[in-house]
């Protein structure tokens, strides 16, 4: 059984925290000053995380401080899901986990482990989550039913206006202004840096439970101390997991830790790809082998006292020297070269997707428009008139048209503005945007390497990267 007990609240107290959402403000700063100060102590300084604090960008802002998004092709899928779920962490992290929890299955089996509590039999319930995918969500549900439903109902001159793309478009940015400022984002890259995002979009997070973030409580009895709590979060960190500080039910892939980097870099297998059962003699009979026989390659730990443990590691070149580096900056480095894409990359070309639907979604509701029209008679008449608001197409947003990539440049820089509350003032906004275009107009090679150096001097140079400051409590507050 496992040695950790349950300390009694009355006899301390000071290891239980009450704050909720509910609770009034003074009970709430004096109980979450408990938490930070006597709950979360417990797991120890480098076996957990605070994304409500100075690890709130893992997996979303890389080493240069720009927004990156998960490349889907390095995930992986999850064993041990709730009810067979399909989920998917990083590929490595996923070895991780698969190893872990036949870790815990083997200890739980043998009766270590208390045969109550959350940690028993841990399952995944939540894993990756696409970015695209709530960003889609975001848009579609947020950014553009607010336009269509409560913008031009506010302002009906500007609805009166769209009469065909380029007038939605000028419309378009005075409310992308507007909501910028005082909603959200409206770029992937502005998706990501901002609080809609969430750890689990970064792959290197795995969710047992779905509790509620605000209820300390829970966390500090439930969780911090269940009979399981010491043991499994130790065992956790010989696979390479942490835990979330604030959601306890989530373990995070640590790639500060060795065994981590071991999964990335992978371990020398003792076996063989495929199944030894599968060998044949030499008259084509299949030549049974069952007591070694084993599903997958799999190789031992190289960390000085882990010698024991099986890692199914294979390792994937793009995170080779990962167990090799010499600072956790570099082990980043290598992880967000490797499986990670920088969102300005690719923004404008998602975005200008939605304008499009956009744009046809609201004439396929609303077909045509009155205007007034100037009838040109020498005494100044105007009588009531119908357009007829035409559908756009893709070849519109044609690199070499009117809305290509010198429009990509200009439109990304605005949006970016306004996303990071920037003013710089009209003469330099003009002075931007000319060195942008020039960088265009003169670079060599075809359109899309001149597009791409453009856009990526005015990431650097004019967006340039978000401040990853060192969060703490006092300046950042509680993130619910």
């Amino acid at each position: 059984m496992a040695q950790f007990k349950r300390p009694d609240p009355d006899v301390f107290p000071e290891l239980y925290s009450y704050a909720n959402n509910d609770t009034s403000s003074r009970r709430t700063h004096t109980e979450r000053k408990t938490y930070r100060g006597s709950v979360v102590p417990i797991i120890g300084p480098k076996l957990r995380y605070n994304f409500w604090g100075e690890d709130r960008y893992l997996g979303r802002i890389n080493n240069k401080g720009y927004a990156v998004r998960v490349n889907e092709q390095s995930l992986k899928p999850l064993r041990y899901t709730e009810e067979d779920k399909t989920l998917f962490a990083l590929n490595f992290v996923a070895d991780a986990w698969r190893d872990f929890m036949d870790r815990v299955t083997d200890l739980a089996d043998r009766g270590i482990l208390n045969p109550s509590g959350p940690y028993v039999t841990p399952r995944a319930t939540r894993a990756f989550t696409s970015v695209t995918s709530e960003y889609h969500d975001y848009m579609v549900t947020l950014v553009y039913r607010f336009f269509a439903t409560e913008y031009l109902n506010i302002f009906p001159t500007e609805e009166r206006e769209i009469v065909d793309l380029e007038s939605f478009l000028n419309v378009f940015t005075a409310y992308a202004e507007m909501i910028t400022k005082k909603t959200g984002p409206m770029s992937v890259a502005g998706f990501v840096e901002s609080n809609f995002c969430s750890p689990v979009n970064s792959g290197l997070v795995i969710e047992i439970a779905a509790g509620r973030h605000d209820d300390d409580f829970t966390k500090s009895s439930r969780y911090f101390m269940d009979d399981n709590f010491s043991l499994i979060t130790a065992i956790a960190s010989q696979y390479g997991f942490a835990i979330d500080q604030n959601a306890p039910w989530r373990f995070v892939a640590d790639v500060r830790s060795p065994a981590m980097r071991e999964y990335m870099s992978g371990v020398e297998p003792t076996v063989f790809p495929g199944d030894p059962r599968n060998a044949e003699d030499d008259c084509g009979n299949p030549i049974i082998r069952t007591d070694f026989a084993f599903d997958d390659p799999y190789g031992y730990s190289q960390i000085p006292g882990y010698a024991n443990l099986i890692r199914h590691a294979p390792g994937y070149p793009e995170f080779s020297g990962a167990y090799e580096a010499r600072s956790v900056e570099d082990v980043h480095d290598i992880l967000y070269k490797g499986a990670f894409i920088e969102c300005w990359r690719t923004d404008m070309d998602i975005l200008k997707i939605y304008l499009l639907d956009f744009y046809n979604a609201l004439i396929a509701k609303r077909p045509s428009v009155s205007v007034l029209i100037d009838t040109g008679e020498i005494c100044p008449t105007s009588k009531v008139g119908v357009i007829e608001r035409l559908p756009a197409i893709r070849e519109e947003f044609a690199e070499d048209g009117k809305y290509g990539n010198r429009w990509n440049l200009k439109s990304y820089y605005l949006l970016r503005r306004f996303e990071r509350r920037q003013d710089e003032g009209t003469r330099l906004i003009r002075e931007n945007l000319r060195e942008v275009i020039n960088v265009y107009n003169f670079a060599t090679g075809d359109t899309n390497l001149k597009y791409i150096l453009a856009l990526g001097h005015l990431q650097d140079q004019m967006i340039a990267p978000i401040i990853r400051m060192n969060f703490k409590m006092g300046a950042l507050g509680d993130i619910v």
